[in-house]
């Protein structure tokens, strides 16, 4: 059995999970090298910090009987929110490369797929989730 992993886990215990788990760490190969030699891609990360105007309100208070309600409502402003979804929409139409963006929930993907039709029409926009199949995702 081989496991492999990107990182271990910093806290203690959890790193002895895995370790219980997979066993000892036997060899370590650094990302850097894992890129030159073809394995992982080179990639950039750009995490978007969009300041709202106005700001979003969340009302209510979370409770024993409700403990997620205002958590949900964060989620429905982020996946309803079509500036947001417009701004990734326009941002990603703009870059040359391939682009992942990764999303949460199936209907929030679809309203960012609309946002990337919208803005760059001629895009080929490939949906990646746990149904598609290994083969089809190479």
């Amino acid at each position: 059995m081989f496991g492999f992993t990107g990182s271990l886990p910093s806290n203690v215990i959890d790193g002895w999970n895995v370790v219980s788990k997979l066993g000892p760490v036997i060899y370590e190969k650094k990302s850097k090298n894992l890129i030159e030699e073809g394995f992982i891609s080179d990639l950039t990360t750009v995490i978007l910090k969009i300041k709202y105007d106005p700001v979003p309100v969340f009302t209510g208070e979370a409770s024993m009987e409700k403990p997620t309600e205002l958590y949900n409502q964060e989620c429905d402003f982020i996946y309803n929110n079509e500036f947001r979804n417009g701004t990734i929409g326009k941002l990603a139409s703009n870059l040359d490369k391939n682009t992942l963006i990764l999303v949460d929930r199936h209907e929030h993907q679809q309203k960012i797929v609309e946002a990337l039709q919208k803005h760059a029409p001629n895009r080929n926009i490939q949906i990646i989730k746990g149904e598609v199949e290994m083969e089809a995702r190479e």
